[in-house]
């Protein structure tokens, strides 16, 4: 239960971090939006540290109960001061004859395919790291620098949106994943090349999740905030699906009773997979709408 609830708050919070900046930009939405999401790269950087401490000194139910107090206690101030413009007769409301253009339809295909596999590496990196005898700490030490590297890529990639164009900037963000994924990840036998890759893949993670929203804005701009809230819905089998489906693939091979990084591959490759073809839909959304790849767009 407590998870239903959690999962509906952290939506509608989510929902709110898209739906504002798109009420007060326009020229620099992609450098709003890095800013406002940047902060929960920020809190995706402390919570595992956080909790991993908290959890040794007072256990995992007063952890919970800490960080419920925290969010509160951060949560209604803000609520308190968030200010929305004027409503007028012009509301975004979802124009339904975008479930018949195809530019719409590849890029909320590619949104939908690709969260697969964004959560795959920060909730294996510290099993994985365990594979060659580095400790849990180490684990969470990794998990959080792939937090601070989402908010340092949520920033780049709101800057990118509005330097070279949203689409061509969840294009790159793709592209990274999906390499940093299969060529780092399944040789990353020691710390050093395993923290590259934490770094370089929650860069590209935490691009995504702010120029695909961009991009979407770009894509429908008289109901962008309707029509990223429908795409972000389609997010929903990659949420519940995408780690459980890794998680069944390590334990086909043991990986958590293998000492080798091999056991791990299989589910790596899935996710790298996954990536590619988000990629390949991207591409040739990215085509069809201008064959000139350097163009802004």
């Amino acid at each position: 239960m407590a998870g239903v609830f959690v999962g509906i708050g952290t939506s509608l919070l989510y929902t709110a971090t898209n739906s504002l900046p798109l009420q007060w930009f326009n020229s620099k939405l992609g450098t709003a939006n890095g800013i406002v999401k940047a902060g929960g790269g920020v809190g995706a950087t402390v919570l595992p540290l956080a909790a991993q401490a908290l959890i040794d000194k007072y256990g995992l139910n007063w952890t919970f109960r800490i960080f419920g107090i925290l969010i509160m206690v951060t949560g209604v101030p803000c609520a308190r001061v968030l200010r929305e413009r004027p409503r007028t007769d012009n509301i975004s409301k979802f124009d339904w004859s975008l479930l018949k253009n195809t530019h719409f339809l590849l890029l909320a295909a590619a949104g939908a395919i690709g969260v697969f596999a964004l959560f795959v590496p920060p909730f294996f990196l510290p099993l994985f790291a365990s594979s060659f005898g580095l400790s849990p700490a180490i684990g969470a030490g990794l998990v959080a620098g792939f937090g601070a590297s989402t908010a340092i890529g949520r920033l780049l990639g709101g800057c990118f949106s509005d330097l070279i164009g949203p689409l061509n900037a969840t294009l790159i963000t793709t592209i990274v994943n999906s390499l940093s994924m299969l060529v780092i990840w399944p040789v990353s036998a020691s710390l050093p090349p395993l923290f590259i890759f934490a770094i370089i893949n929650g860069i590209a993670n935490g691009s995504f999740f702010v120029a695909f929203p961009t991009a979407v804005a770009a894509i429908a701009p008289p109901s962008a905030s309707a029509s990223i809230s429908l795409t972000i819905s389609f997010w929903t089998p990659g949420y519940l699906l995408g780690t459980p489906i890794a998680g069944i693939l390590m334990q086909a091979t043991e990986a958590a009773d293998s000492h080798s990084i091999k056991s791990f591959r299989a589910a790596i490759f899935y996710a790298a997979g996954v990536g590619v073809v988000a990629t390949v839909l991207i591409f040739l959304l990215r085509r069809r709408m201008d064959a000139k790849m350097i163009k802004r767009l």
